[in-house]
């Protein structure tokens, strides 16, 4: 058996909420478009995944624009924050 973890359950997380709000962005968030952000944490115990996927869906109500996608309109690239969730595994 290996010594490695194996993922468990991969869920999204909403905060329950769209406010709905778009967000135009300039030129300088064109140049990161292309950035994928992706954070691992590692403990030494397991979590419980539910009070982490609630503590995070707290933070996407306070932070909209992270739980939202983003779209081309035109030449324009914008922030729709439409509560379409962020993936937890």
């Amino acid at each position: 058996m290996s010594g490695w973890p194996r993922l468990q359950e991969t869920r999204t997380v909403h905060s329950g909420a769209a406010p709905g709000p778009v967000i135009r962005c300039d030129i300088s968030d064109l140049l990161l478009v292309e950035l994928s952000v992706s954070v691992v944490f590692f403990f030494e115990r397991a979590l419980d995944v539910d009070r982490l996927a609630e503590s995070l869906s707290g933070a996407l109500g306070r932070l909209p624009a992270f739980g939202g996608r983003l779209r081309r309109r035109g030449g324009e690239l914008e922030i729709v924050c439409d509560d379409a969730g962020v993936p937890l595994t």
